[in-house]
């Protein structure tokens, strides 16, 4: 009778353990459907941003490129004032080349 027992209680433990495996499995399954569907999304995604990235390209290089603004004549000079703010003349800059004169 005691071994009759133990064989049940071991026969349902075995039952129990396939039927973790079957539930663990098919999580594994779906879990592993959803990533492929997510990484066809980012596939899909990145293929439309080239596209656009690529048409946008295009529409630009028509356009011209802004000319370079002018060399300053003398770099110690303020573009604005004039005045002489070299690195031995004054030990700070002018109030109107902050902005970024």
């Amino acid at each position: 009778a005691r071994a009759r027992r133990d064989g049940e209680r071991w026969a349902s433990a075995l039952q129990r353990a396939q039927r973790e495996a079957l539930e663990r499995e098919a999580t594994r399954g779906a879990e592993q459907a959803r990533q492929q569907e997510l990484i066809r999304d980012m596939k899909e995604r990145l293929l439309e941003l080239l596209r656009e990235k690529d048409a946008l390209w295009q529409k630009t290089e028509g356009i011209d490129t802004p000319m370079p603004s002018p060399v300053p004549r003398d770099p110690g000079l303020c573009a604005r004032c004039h005045k002489d703010f070299r690195l031995l003349s004054r030990r700070y800059n002018c109030r109107w080349a902050v902005g970024g004169v």
